[in-house]
């Protein structure tokens, strides 16, 4: 009998773009009879109650995703993967080094003074062993790695594709740093609620010209589609904003699940078949 698979989807969202991408993410996996277990990451998270069901040992594949603030992850994603983030370690590591000390004095970070003295807060631990110090990837890694997917969402008011790029490595290096083998990576616009975020046939708001004069904003021509059905154009990079993620990103994201999924698992011997492939679906 085939070994029952696990997948965790570990995400954070603003708008809920990128939580319909753990979804369809979710329920490819389930289409597999795969167990999933789902996870929104916050700021703030009952440590006690999410951490049986993080360990990265107990899966099969881990999928870490992220909207993009600033070309960067959600904060609620690097506080908990990320040494130092968001602690003071810039501003204590540069004013020692600007004032020639070798190293600052802090309290241990690992383990916690016996006996009194700072304690320090609880923090989810994403492997069972091998995660004993403040740098997991200098720890011994077990043979067995997860496989991994990271996932993001982007703003299609800007440039394009390109602005999610660093946020996939960012999220790959959290991921490769636990002991996983990140061999999928997924993008697509989401729908914006800026300037952006435009109904089909609204225009959107140009700058004045230097003399002060409204900038006329020219009519978004239309495409007729061989169904006989037609869609206006959208003012900025991606066509069809006002329906983004959508059905198109839904089977993309779907399909790389799948294929996967196929690849890796549907083996002749039940066995995972070694990492040598890469699904990636940027668009």
């Amino acid at each position: 009998m085939a070994k029952q698979r696990r997948a965790l989807i570990l995400y954070a969202t603003m708008t809920k773009n990128t939580e319909k991408i753990a979804r369809w993410f979710q329920e490819s996996f389930e289409a597999y009879k795969w167990e999933v277990t789902s996870i929104r990451m916050k700021n703030t998270m009952d440590i006690d109650a999410v951490q049986p069901l993080v360990y990265f040992d107990d899966y099969d594949v881990i999928c870490l995703g992220s909207p993009i603030v600033a070309g960067y992850p959600l904060k609620a994603i690097s506080k908990h993967f990320s040494l130092g983030a968001h602690s003071g370690l810039e501003e204590k590591t540069t004013e020692t080094v600007e004032s020639g000390a070798e190293s600052y004095t802090q309290e241990p970070m690992w383990p916690p003074p016996e006996g009194g003295g700072m304690q320090m807060p609880k923090e989810l631990q994403w492997r069972r062993s091998g995660n004993r110090g403040p740098y997991p990837g200098a720890i011994y890694q077990h043979q067995f790695k997860p496989l991994g997917i990271v996932f993001t969402t982007y703003g299609g008011g800007f440039y394009g594709s390109d602005e999610c790029l660093a946020t996939l490595e960012v999220l790959k290096l959290y991921l490769q740093l636990n002991n996983v083998a990140v061999v999928g990576r997924f993008a697509c616009c989401g729908k914006e609620f800026g300037p952006a975020g435009l109904k089909p046939g609204e225009k959107p708001m140009f700058n004045n010209a230097e003399d002060g004069t409204p900038m006329p904003v020219p009519e978004a021509e239309v495409y007729e589609m061989a169904d006989g059905t037609s869609f206006p154009a959208t003012y900025f990079f991606h066509a069809r904003m006002w329906d983004k993620p959508g059905p198109r990103d839904e089977a993309k994201a779907k399909a790389l699940v799948a294929d996967l999924v196929e690849d890796y698992f549907c083996t002749v011997s039940g066995e995972r078949n070694m990492v040598g492939s890469q699904y990636i679906s940027i668009s």
